[in-house]
């Protein structure tokens, strides 16, 4: 395989690997700022109508509630942005059918709903960890294009073509 086929393998790899993380970036980021969002939404009081643990996994609580708006009734489904936290998962499981909740509902769009706003430290740190990488991916791949084109082959492979 020639120094070329080499560079060009690995400058494949790390642009796959940068667009998975940079997609992956992008959604918790976006879950980021939802969550940040909707710390400023408005209080409502809800009730729990279904708590259900049968995925066996806390991240698999399904948890419905309902809740009053504007004089219009709603359910949601949405416990929180992005991964839940410790906390978030303790407070979930301890949710029983029938109990009253506060709810926090976005004033523009009232059909949307969150029982834990915010962000959760697992969420900050997967954000900030896959955007060291995507920086990190693409720091390598700059720095073998200009080692390459500087040094040569031989510099970047460890023999000429």
């Amino acid at each position: 395989m020639t120094a070329r086929q080499k560079l060009w393998q690995v400058t494949l790899a790390l642009g796959f690997i940068s667009v998975i993380a940079g997609a992956l970036f992008v959604v918790m980021l976006q879950q980021w700022l939802a969550g940040r969002q909707a710390e400023s939404w408005r209080p409502a009081e809800g009730e729990v109508s279904i708590v259900d643990e049968s995925g066996g996994k806390q991240s698999s609580i399904e948890v419905r509630y309902s809740y009053r708006y504007g004089g219009n009734v709603y359910e949601g489904r949405k416990k929180s942005f992005g991964f839940m936290g410790g906390g978030q998962e303790r407070r979930a499981l301890s949710l029983a059918n029938g109990q009253k909740v506060q709810v926090w509902v976005n004033p523009n769009d009232p059909s949307e709903a969150v029982l834990f706003p915010g962000v959760s430290l697992p969420t900050k740190v997967f954000v900030v960890l896959t955007g060291l990488a995507m920086t990190g991916v693409g720091l390598l791949g700059f720095a073998v294009a200009i080692f390459y084109r500087i040094k040569g082959p031989r510099f970047v492979f460890g023999h000429a073509p």
